[in-house]
This record gives C-alpha cells, sequence and structure tokens, in this order.
C-alpha cells in the first residue's frame, strides 16, 4: 500500500486537499540514514511549497520521526499529534529503543500546541512532563458525522477574518 502511495506522489482530492507521499527510509537509528531523509524530505516539500504557493506554513505532524524537518521549512508555528506512547515504544528492534523516544522528547518542546488522541494518554504525559501541561490539548475521536455533514447542504459565507485569506483554507 505504501508503495503505490508513493508512485502517485502528489495528488488533489475530490475535496481539494493536496495529498502527498514523500517517499523516505526507515533507518532512524543510523545518522546517515536520518540525514539523507532530512534532506530527500525538505526538498521535496519546499518544491511542493513554491508549486503551490505556500508560505509561513503551520506545520503539523503527527508522528515524531518528523523532527528532522522541523525548523527547516519556513514555518510560523509547530503543532505536534500525538498517538502513541513513543517514550515506552520498545518494541521497534528497526530503531534504537531511545532514538523515537527522544525525538518525541523534542518536538514536545517545540511544538506550540500538542494534540492528544486520548485521554489516558494525555493524562500520563502531563504527569510526566508537567511543563507541557498549558500547550497539551485532548483531540477527540468522534464527531456527530449528521450534524456536521448539515454544514455543506448550503453554500456558508467565509468570516469577516478570513474572508481575504486564499485558498486552500482548513
Amino acid at each position: 500500500r505504501k508503495l503505490r502511495s508513493y508512485a502517485k506522489a502528489v495528488r488533489r482530492a475530490e475535496d481539494g486537499i493536496i495529498v502527498v507521499s514523500p517517499p523516505v527510509l526507515p533507518f532512524y537509528s543510523n545518522r546517515a540514514g536520518r540525514a539523507l531523509n532530512r534532506r530527500l524530505l525538505i526538498t521535496q516539500i519546499k518544491l511542493l511549497m513554491v508549486a503551490y504557493d505556500f508560505r509561513d506554513p503551520v506545520l503539523w505532524v503527527a508522528i515524531p520521526t518528523a523532527r528532522d524537518v522541523v525548523g527547516h521549512l519556513g514555518e510560523r508555528a509547530l503543532i505536534y499529534q500525538v498517538s502513541d506512547k513513543y517514550e515506552a515504544n520498545r518494541m521497534d528492534h528497526a530503531t534504537g529503543s531511545n532514538i523515537i523516544a527522544e525525538m518525541h522528547r523534542e518536538m514536545l518542546d517545540r511544538a506550540v500546541l500538542i494534540y492528544y488522541s486520548g485521554r489516558k494518554l494525555i493524562e500520563g504525559e502531563t504527569a510526566t512532563h508537567p511543563e507541557i501541561k498549558p500547550k497539551a490539548k485532548l483531540l477527540a475521536q468522534a464527531v456527530d458525522f449528521e450534524h456536521f455533514s448539515s454544514a455543506t447542504a448550503k453554500d456558508w459565507p467565509a468570516p469577516a477574518d478570513i474572508a481575504d485569506l486564499p485558498h486552500p483554507r482548513l
């Protein structure tokens, strides 16, 4: 499945969202592998930013291995979405047990906002890292589909404070 997504490289979904699957090598324990991935990702993303006229992006990442591109894209803010206990990961034998945990801790420090996908996860991490509590938020994983899908039944005017922002907007 991942190889097929790499083959598509860049595509625009039906709803207008640009979907990108940049190829990377899974060698996070290896310094040279991380350096190569960093160069590949930064180059690919910067080319896409030029092609789609993205400037001053807000970088929203959901994996700690994205750490190596943070700070290299001209982003004005970093949002980090946490969905696993990265510091407790001792099962990934392809990567040194401390590498992912170190990346995760650095992302916690650098992010201006941290979203957690579960209540136990946010409670555990804010207990372990009390300094992140002001920027840690629970991102509940449920939605009232009927309620929110009805919003597309009519064409809504953009709020005044974002009406002049260029598309795409999320």
